[in-house]
């Protein structure tokens, strides 16, 4: 008994604790669930107090506080650009349906185009801060392979201060967002459209086309040293970049239809870590040739907006309208008229592309200069059309910063119009134009003839005929690729024939006399026959020095038939075939300004009516430099050097006659203009306060 009823205790023990046990599990289940459900909350506002206040700093229209602080719409948020928080990833420009999300919010692109390469570095600032004031969200600019590989296998992002890892973090500093257009083709009225003159050495180079693998070998070797770099600061990383342009309109290139091209690039995005969103850009005629059905395709335009609008949205329904290329004016050719847009088509085009809730690029938003021979040239019913060395655009921002008397203020207008702005801002003062000084008349003080200039070229080669300056065996195997060639032989008899191709603008010495002048921008072969009269019957020489006016950058035949610069062909005379010509390379480069500065041939100035020699002359500023122009209209043609810096070619057809020389090229104290003159020279140069880019 006494064993059961202990038995019996124990069981009603054990059933207590069980009990017990049950309860405080029960309990502590429920105070689990309600934690839990505290925290979650807790955790949901503290993320949705935080998202919002991130998202209200990238809004495409400015909150109260950013318009006290004097901050644009649509831009980064902190001090430092970008909101950064740990275990967060930024999700990036994404299309969803017909609008654009940056994000998770819905974003507007108003963004407008800046090279990089076209302004002086120190000058960057000033010029986004111009835009900043237009409130526009974004920047846009491409890269030129030329610029970053003169030579091939040598890269340099940061050449002669046109740095672009350093263009990016002032983007980013200033609070902007970036679209990059990396090419490899760019056009952009660049030489080449942004190839290097190198792939020229090849004989047979095809580009744009993924059926040449020495031309898809030099695309992916080039992207392996750029993507990598500018992944670094794609927005999902916390950088300024939230897309990138796949080609450059290759609707209108003659190697279209190529997907497997297309395709190609885009795996070399996506294969180097760049998952932002990707985009095509085209006329809308070319649209159906120029995209992927997985990329989004834009389309560029400076007329009949809303038929445009249309044919891309009936192109893709379902996607989000941008126009990657609003031309708010245009770029010049030598020997033809100034461009400009009138402010009342400006007003009617962009009101219709706001009306349609599209985004935008205005295509320039700041204008720039051609520096040195970085100019291209269009092709047009077998003539080469050279562009001009300002690329000012007519457009909101000039060539050296000015803001445009009508279109800047006509732009702010119309965002407050579509709701884009406050009317504080569209109120807020204009800003002014950086300060400019004509330093006035600079007298040449001396001379430097032909031969003396010839000595001083790069490295020379005598080969059995001419050839293309691309073919030279010089550069490390590259070839020439810019600047002047000149070709030099000896020859018996009183009658020339020259025979063959001829790019694109020579002049013909015979014994240092100028004979005949060729502007062989047509596309024809050259066949000239010149009476030398009577010369010296053992030894005579002649000499053809031949400009290279720019690479054609659009329109050019693919198989780059006419795209190489110099002659190529054969001389011969009444008495024999002139053999054995020297070849000399004339490239301005640094190596031979500095040869010519510092040369011992400099000679006072006596007779300016010989063509083909250089000119210089020093003048004084005494206190800090200006911006200024150097007024060329009394001179023929050539190029202009400052302080060894090439700002370009003049031309006396015009429409351009100055070259801006921005500040940061001048010195406090002693200056130097160098100029090579091939026709004519007047006694003086002339610096002035104001552009002269219609003639």
């Amino acid at each position: 008994m006494q064993v059961a009823v202990e038995t019996s205790d124990m069981t009603a023990s054990l059933g207590l604790k069980k009990s017990l046990m049950r309860e405080c599990a029960v309990r502590c289940s429920a105070r689990r669930i309600v934690l839990t459900v505290i925290l979650v909350v807790t955790v949901r506002i503290l993320w949705l107090s935080f998202f919002n206040s991130w998202g209200s700093s990238r809004s495409a229209h400015v909150s109260d506080d950013t318009e006290k602080n004097g901050m644009l719409s649509g831009l980064l948020g902190t001090k430092t650009g970008v909101h950064k928080l740990q275990n967060i990833k930024n999700v990036g420009l994404e299309v969803r349906g017909r609008s654009f999300y940056l994000d998770g919010k819905p974003f507007r692109i108003i963004s407008g185009s800046f090279h990089y390469f076209r302004t002086h570095p120190e000058q960057w600032k000033d010029r986004l801060e111009r835009m900043k004031a237009a409130y526009v969200n974004t920047v846009t600019t491409y890269i030129p392979w030329n610029l970053h590989e003169r030579r091939r296998r040598e890269y340099n992002f940061a050449v002669d201060g046109w740095d672009i890892v350093r263009f990016i973090k002032l983007v980013y500093e200033m609070k902007l967002h970036l679209i990059i257009r990396p090419g490899p083709y760019i056009c952009a009225e660049w030489d080449f459209g942004g190839f290097p003159s190198w792939l020229l050495h090849d004989p047979n180079m095809v580009t744009r086309t993924h059926t040449y693998t020495p031309y898809i070998n030099h695309v992916k070797e080039y992207f392996s040293h750029l993507l990598p770099l500018l992944a670094q600061f794609t927005h999902q990383r916390g950088g300024p970049i939230i897309a990138f342009q796949v080609e450059n309109e290759f609707g209108s290139s003659d190697m279209c239809p190529d997907q497997s091209y297309l395709r190609l690039l885009v795996n070399l995005f996506r294969s180097h870590d760049i998952n932002e969103l990707l985009f095509t850009s085209d006329g809308a005629k070319q649209l159906p040739n120029g995209t992927l059905p997985d990329i989004l395709a834009t389309v560029n335009f400076n007329e009949d907006a809303g038929k445009q609008l249309d044919k891309l949205h009936l192109f893709q329904p379902r996607k989000p309208l941008m126009v990657m290329e609003f031309w708010p004016g245009w770029f010049d050719h030598w020997g033809e008229e100034h461009h400009t847009m009138p402010v009342a088509e400006f007003n009617k085009l962009v009101d219709v592309i706001f009306a349609r809730n599209a985004s935008i690029n205005f295509y320039m938003f700041v204008g720039g200069t051609n520096f040195g021979f970085w100019n291209g040239a269009n092709f047009n019913k077998g003539v080469t059309l050279p562009t001009v060395t300002s690329y000012d655009y007519d457009t909101l921002i000039s060539e050296c910063g000015d803001v445009h008397p009508h279109k800047f203020k006509a732009f702010r207008k119309l965002l407050k119009k579509h709701g884009l702005i406050t009317e504080s801002q569209l109120l807020s003062a204009l800003p002014l134009g950086p300060p400019k000084q004509a330093y006035g008349r600079v007298k040449l003080e001396q001379v430097l003839t032909m031969d003396s200039v010839f000595k001083l070229g790069g490295e020379t080669l005598t080969l059995h005929d001419p050839i293309f300056m691309e073919f030279l065996s010089v550069n490390g195997n590259s070839g020439q690729g810019y600047g002047y060639i000149v070709y030099r032989a000896y020859f018996r008899g009183t009658v020339i024939s020259l025979k063959g191709a001829l790019h694109d603008w020579a002049q013909v010495f015979i014994n240092g006399l100028l004979v005949k002048t060729i502007d062989s921008r047509k596309d024809v072969p050259v066949d000239i026959r010149l009476t030398v009269g009577s010369q010296q019957a053992a030894r005579n020489t002649i000499e053809i020095l031949v400009e290279n006016m720019g690479h054609t950058n659009h329109a050019y035949a693919s198989r780059l038939s006419n795209m190489r610069k110099g002659f190529q062909g054969e001389v011969s005379t009444d008495v024999e075939k002139i053999k054995n010509w020297e070849h000399i390379p004339l490239e301005f480069d640094d190596r031979f300004i500095k040869a010519i500065q510092h040369s011992r041939d400099w000679q006072s100035v006596v007779n300016t009516s010989r063509p083909a020699q250089l000119y210089r002359a020093s003048f004084f500023i005494s206190q800090d430099p200006l911006d200024t122009f150097l007024d060329m209209s009394n001179w023929g043609k050539g190029i202009a050097v400052v302080n060894g810096f090439v700002l370009g070619r003049y031309w006396n057809i015009g429409p351009q006659q100055t070259l801006y020389v921005p500040w940061p090229l001048l010195n406090k104290g002693k200056n130097e203009v160098m100029v090579f003159e091939l026709k004519k020279s007047d006694s003086m140069f002339k610096f002035t306060d104001k552009p002269i880019l219609a003639s």
